[in-house]
């Protein structure tokens, strides 16, 4: 699946997470997990897990490509840093990537700041590069 335009690509993104919010609710055990509005914002959605405690953030990135033809997936680092200061204040973080073999998730860390050497830079953008076989395959 080949998206060309800008517009192509945020609707695919937004049909995505219409599909997958309430998949994600159920697999992260969560209470109540809704869209975050703001289209700016470093992450899609947030929660309460069903203990009542936890609050827990998830980003998602869809893909058009399988999990298996690259052998890491980008993520803007200006997410992972937002997911720190997050995990600072005891908030769960979860990275989802949704490719079209499967959706896939990678739980942020305080030890992953080390990772900071997977990065580099594309259209002047700092991403991280993740191992595709560092992500949990989600059965839904």
């Amino acid at each position: 699946m080949i998206l060309k335009t800008k517009e192509e690509k945020i609707t695919y993104g937004i049909l995505q997470e219409k599909k997958l919010r309430k998949k994600f609710k159920k697999y992260f055990d969560c209470l109540h997990l809704k869209k975050i509005k703001d289209q700016y914002h470093s992450f899609d959605f947030v929660g309460i897990l069903k203990d009542e405690k936890t609050t827990v953030y998830i980003e998602l990135k869809s893909r058009t490509n399988t999990s298996t033809q690259y052998p890491t997936t980008m993520i803007s680092y200006s997410k992972i840093v937002k997911g720190y200061q997050l995990l600072q204040k005891g908030i769960l973080v979860y990275l989802t990537f949704q490719f079209t073999d499967g959706c896939y998730f990678y739980q942020l860390e305080k030890k992953d700041s080390d990772k900071q050497q997977n990065t580099n830079y594309f259209n002047n953008v700092k991403y991280l590069y993740l191992k595709i076989s560092d992500l949990t395959k989600i059965n839904f």
